[in-house]
């Protein structure tokens, strides 16, 4: 999940705010690594969405309480931000709550009271990002909303190369059906065909053939045929 972050040129770096590299992500794989952590510490399945983490860190910058890290005008989250989302689920989940659900404000407040916090930058650092500011945070936001529309299209195919793979495999076991039937039939046939005059003809002067029990016999033959076939295959 660590997203490897482009060196900044010599001549800037002294501009950019401090950040440990080896642990960053952006917001797409810090949204995934969050849900992944919630369900490890919590056993509960979060599942929340890139637009969720982006509001929550944008009321938190907007109340003044915790500033994100931006390089080059993109935010970078850090295990102090996965800590603070880690803070605001738990307080709103249900389940971790007992029923009771914390209101945004007042778990905006208890982060400001209880959990490390990161300041304001200063002016100079902040005048040089915003620059890029809104055209990167656009950028991202398209980049991550294209992640979630590709994830549901993989899905989308998925599900479709399941469905014409069951129409395949309910289309060859109706052939096979069909076949066995059409099986079953011809040796019905002769097995009728073996049977005496007498069960077979009826008249005295003119023989006629008993069309009526042949058909049964023959119906009768393939459908016991038939379900002896389906046990075997059931127990095959």
């Amino acid at each position: 999940m660590t997203n490897e972050i482009t060196i900044i040129e010599e001549d800037n770096k002294t501009d950019q705010p401090e950040v440990d590299y080896l642990q960053t992500w952006k917001i797409t794989e810090f949204t995934e690594v969050m849900n992944e952590t919630f369900k490890q510490k919590y056993d509960e399945e979060l599942n929340i969405t890139v637009n969720t983490i982006n509001n929550y860190f944008r009321e938190l910058e907007s109340a003044e309480i915790h500033y994100l890290n931006r390089i080059n005008g993109i935010k970078i989250y850090d295990p102090m931000d996965l800590n603070i989302a880690e803070f605001i689920a738990c307080k709103r989940s249900k389940k971790q709550q007992k029923g009771i659900t914390w209101q945004l404000p007042q778990i905006f407040e208890a982060i400001s009271r209880d959990l490390p916090c990161r300041p304001k930058p200063d002016a100079e650092t902040s005048s040089k990002d915003n620059a890029l500011d809104i055209t990167k945070q656009l950028e991202e936001f398209k980049d991550a909303i294209m992640g979630e529309v590709n994830k549901k299209f993989d899905i989308q195919q998925q599900l479709l190369e399941m469905k014409q793979d069951n129409a395949k495999q309910v289309n060859r076991t109706m052939l096979e059906v069909m076949q066995k039937q059409n099986e079953f039939k011809a040796l019905a046939r002769v097995e009728w065909d073996k049977k005496s005059s007498s069960e077979k003809y009826e008249g005295f002067i003119f023989k006629r053939e008993k069309i009526k029990e042949r058909e049964q016999y023959i119906d009768d033959y393939v459908d016991k045929k038939f379900m002896e076939w389906i046990l075997e295959q059931t127990k095959g």
